[in-house]
């Protein structure tokens, strides 16, 4: 807990600083490609971040990914990360190597018979064999499970792909995040679940209009703050939670309107996280104890939200590691108690 210590003694000690009138201006502060296209408050195009890629070019690595079976037809071929997948069959064993594999399964109402260790897993998976770490599975607790259908993603199990596919079909997404629905799209076509899908992105498309219609004629800007151990984030558009609160229409204030995951902010720089909402999610290293001792320093009351009692802690489980339609169906709970306590 040493690198906790030492965020805390940075807060700390810059509040002391900024007490006694002396502040400075941290060089973490992010640097837009068109400053001027930066909207104080807005849904419109996020602003690209030299350097970064933003979701347009995120996005085009799925092109052409996916079957052209009829739904629920077998066999089929389909067009992933890895190249081209022939099912003879529809799948009955598969195993989930990351979150958002594990969560597009449990979505469609499926059970993987193997998934990695997360720190973050489900209560549906507490009795389902693990296959070893999420950063280096284990391939022969995989083999020993006998699957017929293997789910990964390119960041995770680019450099083993060839030894999965000795192992069983192997379908494997670009990247987890803010991909969420295209990934979604790809393990169904590989699953043959195309009605069973259907269903779940109504269901969502239902939920998320319930949250947009609590947004009223002046929605509240909203902000999404990681803790972690050894430094701070703060989530951009193009990141997991970015693109749910984009999608039920949630305008982003200034710093949080760029096109990308997140930005690294110093203690100096938190005031760039303030909205009318802040929503702060805790790295799960840091127990509630000092979570609320982080929130605790006065540096964190200097933003306007939480001087309005609109600071609010959320999961990190969801709201950070969530990677499909389980994770947003939380945050648009989260959302709903939340905008449903909003002034007006």
């Amino acid at each position: 807990m040493a690198a906790a210590a030492l965020l805390f003694s940075a807060l700390t000690a810059f509040t002391a600083c900024a007490d006694s009138g002396s502040t400075t201006q941290s060089s973490d502060s992010p640097t837009p490609a068109n400053a001027e296209a930066a909207r104080a408050a807005g849904i419109g195009p996020a602003v690209p971040l030299d350097g970064t890629p933003g979701f347009a070019e995120i996005v085009a690595g799925y092109a052409g990914f996916g079957t052209d079976a009829a739904p629920g037809q077998f066999p089929r071929t389909v067009t992933h990360a890895g190249g081209k997948t022939t099912l003879e069959a529809r799948p009955t064993r598969v195993v989930t190597l990351d979150s958002a594999e594990r969560d597009a399964l449990l979505a469609l109402g499926l059970m993987p018979v193997g998934v990695t260790d997360g720190v973050n897993d489900p209560p549906a998976v507490a009795d389902v064999p693990r296959v070893g770490g999420i950063e280096a599975p284990s391939l022969d607790a995989i083999l020993a499970l006998k699957p017929d259908l293997i789910l990964t993603n390119e960041n995770r199990s680019g450099d083993i792909y060839d030894q999965l596919t000795k192992i069983a079909p192997t379908v494997m997404s670009v990247q987890t995040g803010v991909t969420w629905k295209q990934n979604f799209e790809l393990f169904t076509a590989a699953l043959g679940a195309e009605e069973q899908a259907r269903r779940v992105t109504a269901d969502y498309e239902d939920r998320a209009a319930e949250v947009a219609a609590l947004l009223g004629d002046e929605p509240p800007t909203i902000s999404v703050v990681r803790v972690r151990s050894e430094q701070i984030r703060l989530y951009q558009r193009s990141s997991y939670s970015g693109s749910i609160l984009d999608g039920v229409g949630v305008p982003r204030p200034k710093e949080s309107n760029y096109d990308a995951n997140f930005v690294e902010l110093s203690p100096e720089r938190l005031q760039a996280a303030d909205a009318d909402i802040v929503l702060v999610a805790m790295d799960d290293s840091l127990d509630q104890a000092q979570v609320d001792e982080f929130l605790s320093q006065p540096l964190w009351k200097t933003l306007n939200a939480h001087r309005k009692g609109q600071l609010h802690q959320v999961d990190s489980t969801y709201w950070i590691a969530g990677g499909g339609y389980q994770g947003a169906f939380a945050i648009l709970d989260d959302l709903k108690r939340i905008l449903a306590g909003y002034p007006r």
